[in-house]
């Protein structure tokens, strides 16, 4: 049942991101027409989409960590890992196996997406091509935060230690990068080019 409700919630929280997106997007073309501007051919459907992407990739960072992080520690923890070790089963056998898991409830958050997706395609302007390569994306980063859970379980033996691990990599690989993108932009030398009075022609000075 609380899968269920969960992916439910899921569905009507993207409902309402979808709705909301549209409403916004129809307020500023409003707001564009009182200028005397054009707005009838414009469609929609671009913002509402990209709005949609990104809120789900939000939510696909801050809920699939939590699929993996604690799945081999845990079963440490149950004594239920030294049962599978004795089994024929291999390590990379038993790695892919609760990788595949995880990744088919990951899958499964992105398919419920779909009926918002064609309620963009719907406002025209979003293309079919387009959609298949961002929910192509998508599920590449669903596999990259699986695996990075699966790591973080594996290698401690605390459950909560491993799930507050694997969130600070996704923060380290989405708000860290940006940080140090701004970091690297403020310090990064500056070329700029002058005039030289004395002997002509063009100068490059580096800052």
């Amino acid at each position: 049942k609380r899968w269920w409700i969960l992916l439910s919630l899921w569905v009507v929280v993207l409902a309402g991101v979808t709705f909301l997106a549209r409403m916004a997007a129809q307020a500023e073309l409003r707001s564009f027409g009182r200028f005397g501007e054009d707005v009838g051919g414009i469609p929609i459907g671009p913002t509402m989409f990209g709005s949609l992407m990104l809120f789900t990739l939000s939510l696909i960072c801050l809920v699939v960590p939590s699929l993996s992080s604690t799945s081999v520690n845990s079963e440490r923890d149950r004594g239920t890992l030294a049962v599978l070790q004795a089994t024929m089963l291999r390590p990379h056998e038993i790695f892919l196996a609760k990788f595949a898991s995880a990744m088919l409830v990951a899958l499964a958050f992105l398919v419920a997406s779909i009926p918002m997706t064609l309620w963009t395609m719907l406002e025209r302007g979003v293309g079919f091509g387009r959609v298949v390569m961002v929910y192509v994306v998508l599920a590449l980063v669903c596999a990259v935060l699986l695996s990075v859970g699966l790591a973080t379980s594996a290698w401690l033996r605390r459950p909560a230690l491993s799930a507050v691990m694997s969130y600070a990599v996704v923060f380290l690989l989405t708000i860290g990068t940006l940080i140090l993108f701004g970091v690297s932009v403020i310090t990064a030398p500056v070329e700029r080019t002058r005039v030289d009075d004395e002997f002509g022609g063009y100068v490059t000075e580096e800052r």
